[in-house]
């Protein structure tokens, strides 16, 4: 009789931690998968901020741009500044 007694404490002891166990790591999983939706988030928006950067860069470095900005500083060529020909 004390072996089944035994036999059966085990078997609820193993059952009791088997479901503690799994509580405990659905729960991580759960957690680690909202941290991965928020930073799958955050990185969407941080591209789409790239993205718009990487557009507004282009649109201010044009030819027409710095074409206007040249002219508006005055600025002249190098080569009509520097005389090559000289000793």
């Amino acid at each position: 009789m004390p072996i089944k007694k035994i036999l059966v404490l085990l078997v609820i002891v193993s059952l009791l931690l088997q479901v503690s166990f799994s509580i405990y790591y659905s729960s991580e999983i759960i957690s680690k998968s909202d941290e991965y939706m928020f930073l799958m988030e955050n990185m969407n928006k941080l591209e789409i901020e790239h993205q718009t950067l990487q557009i507004k860069l282009a649109s201010e470095t044009s030819l027409e741009k710095l074409s206007q900005y040249i002219g508006e500083k005055k600025y002249q060529p190098i080569w009509q500044q520097i005389n090559l020909n000289q000793p």
